[in-house]
């Protein structure tokens, strides 16, 4: 999913936190890895590996690139035997980020909206599924024209390989 910032927020790069272990397995030490990308197609930047123990939380910061306004994170925990159990996350936060939509969601054909307590979506080619904020699928149907009656709250609706985010009121 490619978010976009607030405007208030541009004037900073923004910044990700994390704490970690990295805690002894069977005699063996994991390492975790953390990469960071400006699109899906661009190169994997290293923004850090450490294969060393860690039995605290270790907290780790780390500023991201201001040339972007979408970019992709990933956390790799591996050992020799590609597993990784022993590396723990915890508090995965971005500062000086919020996200305020799917970029280019208007240029969809798939139209998606909220109103009078229901989600109405057209032009939708498959399984369109909606879940609500904390990732539960609250329903989902197959067609062109639909709509799904729901409680307030804020859903995520999948059409497809599109995503939209809705505010039913």
């Amino acid at each position: 999913m490619h978010l976009a910032r607030t405007e208030h927020c541009r004037s900073k790069p923004p910044r990700l936190s994390f704490y970690y272990q990295n805690l002894d397995w069977g005699g063996d030490v994991d390492e975790l890895a953390v990469f960071y990308r400006t699109s899906a197609t661009a190169e994997w930047q290293n923004l850090m590996e450490n294969g060393e123990r860690a039995d605290s939380w270790t907290q780790k910061e780390f500023d991201l690139s201001e040339k972007s306004e979408t970019f992709q994170l990933m956390f790799e925990a591996r050992d020799n035997i590609g597993y990784g159990y022993g590396i723990l996350l915890d508090n995965i936060t971005l500062q000086n980020y919020i996200p305020t939509g799917i970029a280019n969601a208007e240029d969809s054909p798939v139209k998606v909206w909220a109103e009078q307590g229901c989600i109405n979506v057209e032009n939708a080619t498959g399984i369109v599924t909606v879940t609500n904020i904390i990732g539960q699928k609250v329903a989902s149907k197959v067609g062109e024209k639909l709509q799904f009656q729901v409680n307030g709250g804020i859903y995520i609706v999948q059409a497809g390989e599109e995503t939209f985010k809705v505010i039913v009121r």
